[in-house]
């Protein structure tokens, strides 16, 4: 699944697509980090800081483990030499690590519509999180889990414990 030369490869392509203030967006993100598809099952997650990215490749793991999670790859940084060739937007993508992508947006919503309601597996998924892993999961919207296997998961893990 992760073969990192070629992804990294791709990385670095869709990094030189990015032009404009405007082509970062088309790519989902949040307050740390920043998601970019590689493949159809593959995708990289990105982070400013080392401390960040190791915070929530570590709980990843833990909740991927627990089948809580997608699937965690490697971690990778990007060198300031390398970083230097691309537009602005993206040269704080320093940190990241490679993950599976799951089903998001707006099929999550239906599924969890159809497995309790949006508020019940929201906390269902924070509470097993947090016993199975000691992950306090504060920041437990649509926006932050998937569908895997026809199970909730978690795909934010940068946030503050």
């Amino acid at each position: 699944m992760f073969n990192n030369d070629i992804l990294y490869a791709k990385l670095l392509d869709l990094f030189g697509e990015i032009q404009t203030e405007n082509d970062i967006y088309k790519h989902p993100g949040g307050l740390s980090a920043m998601f970019f598809p590689l493949t159809e099952t593959v995708g990289a997650k990105m982070f400013d800081s080392e401390y960040t990215r190791d915070l929530a490749y570590n709980r990843q793991v833990k909740a991927e483990v627990v089948g809580l999670g997608p699937i965690t790859g490697d971690c990778f940084e990007i060198p300031d030499d390398i970083l230097e060739g691309f537009h602005e937007e993206v040269r704080w993508c320093r940190y990241g690590h490679y993950t599976e992508i799951v089903t998001c947006k707006p099929d999550v919503v239906r599924w969890m519509g159809n497995n309790g309601g949006i508020e019940e597996c929201l906390y269902d998924i924070a509470e097993a999180l947090k016993t199975l892993t000691g992950f306090s999961f504060i920041d437990n919207h649509t926006g932050n889990v998937g569908i895997k296997h026809n199970k909730l998961v978690c795909i934010d893990f940068a946030e503050p414990a």
